[in-house]
């Protein structure tokens, strides 16, 4: 197991969500809702194992990608995109699903996620399979997959 890898994998998955989002038809309400509450929950989640897992590691041992200046300030770039992100969850969640209005917030989500995930892709990740060992990697992939399992598990998530 590898932690970069781990994240691009759970990247992927997000994309998954937002695509069913924007395919179920409009009408299938109770659909969407209960599509919408596993992404904000799976967005929640994993927000937080980058948190409290990947970034504090990517601070320590990474030298910053091309344009992020130094590691520190790729993952503070992360925490505010995260900070934004949730934001926009909370904007969103106010609004009632299906309506035009929650559609356009959706979509600024998706594209507030969409930035963040491709310069963590493009800047975080690769930095980090560059100077991390492969054993340490691995250990905070294995750590990362517990905290996950433990909130999925019990149903917590900073949104809730």
């Amino acid at each position: 197991m590898d932690i970069a890898n781990n994240i691009r994998q759970i990247n992927n998955h997000q994309r998954r969500l937002f695509d069913a989002l924007e395919e179920i038809d409009i009408t299938e309400i109770s659909t969407l809702a209960a599509v919408w509450r596993g992404l904000m929950f799976y967005l929640s989640v994993n927000m937080d194992a980058k948190e409290r897992i990947f970034y504090p590691h990517l601070a320590r041992v990474g030298l910053g990608a091309t344009g992020a200046g130094n590691a520190e300030a790729e993952a503070i770039t992360a925490l505010q995109a995260h900070d934004r992100i949730r934001s926009k969850i909370a904007d969103l969640d106010r609004l009632e699903i299906g309506y035009p209005e929650w559609f356009v917030a959706l979509q600024e989500l998706r594209n507030l996620n969409s930035d963040h995930i491709a310069l963590e892709e493009s800047q975080n990740l690769a930095d980090f399979r560059r100077r991390a060992t492969l054993n340490l990697r691995h250990e905070l992939a294995i750590e990362f997959l517990a905290f996950q399992c433990d909130r999925l598990i019990s149903g917590k998530s900073e949104i809730n």
